[in-house]
């Protein structure tokens, strides 16, 4: 569970910028909002395939605990999280870097 808390303290993190409202009042704040945004989506995007690992070994040990435990049911219910959050969260800088533009 100690990378799936990490996976979601990052993503939670990141949420925070992706999902700011602050877009800059003049020329300067809003262009360094647009790199900051940029920068925010490229490390999101080089760090799906981190998550998915992370998602896939869950799985893998949801299938040889035979899917039957609560620690199955407690993965299920962490990787979901974790994968809607990814998805909100990569939504919300996507939005935000549209926005800005």
């Amino acid at each position: 569970f100690v990378k799936a808390d990490e996976a979601g303290l990052w993503i939670k993190s990141k949420h925070q910028l992706a999902s700011s409202k602050d877009f800059g009042k003049d020329l300067t704040s809003v262009e360094k909002a647009h790199l900051k945004t940029s920068t925010l989506l490229k490390e999101v995007e080089s760090y799906e395939s981190e998550l998915t690992n992370l998602l896939a070994d869950g799985i893998a040990k949801i299938n040889e605990l035979g899917g039957d435990s609560s620690f199955s049911e407690a993965i299920q219910t962490r990787n979901q999280s974790i994968s809607n959050g990814y998805t909100n969260m990569k939504s919300a800088a996507s939005l935000r870097l549209k926005s800005i533009q």
